[in-house]
């Protein structure tokens, strides 16, 4: 089946970008929301990990155009952020998460398009098989 026949072509950049803003949010829910008395640290990586994983996949499903994979990479650095900001600063009320958002931001600067990048290369030679 090839991915660029009919509408699916106009449908992948839009789905993609949904993942990278959703993600955040939705890994929250799934993995933190329900945690009494706050996350534990099994759930902050779990979170991670799903948003690492939502990456990926916007990576894979995303026309391959360089602009794009710029413009979804600073979507989710922002929505990741944000996610971050608002769940962290409601957890601690005397600032100090500032420290780990400080910490957290060059780390999904730089991690949110190699994993872009990975999820692109993972269907490169399936996408110029078919």
């Amino acid at each position: 089946m090839d991915l660029d026949d009919g509408g699916t072509t106009r449908r992948r950049t839009p789905t993609a970008y949904a993942l990278v803003v959703l993600a955040p949010a939705l890994a929250w829910l799934a993995l933190v929301s329900w945690a009494d008395g706050g996350a534990s640290d099994q759930a902050h990586v779990a979170w991670f990990v799903g948003v690492a994983a939502a990456c990926v996949a916007a990576g894979a499903v995303a026309r391959p155009h360089a602009g794009h994979l710029a413009g979804m990479a600073a979507v989710a650095v922002a929505s990741t952020m944000l996610i971050l900001l608002s769940w962290w600063s409601s957890q601690d009320g005397s600032g100090l998460f500032m420290i780990g958002i400080v910490m957290a931001t060059p780390c999904v600067v730089l991690a949110a398009p190699a994993l872009l990048l990975t999820g692109r290369l993972m269907t490169a030679g399936r996408r110029q098989s078919s």
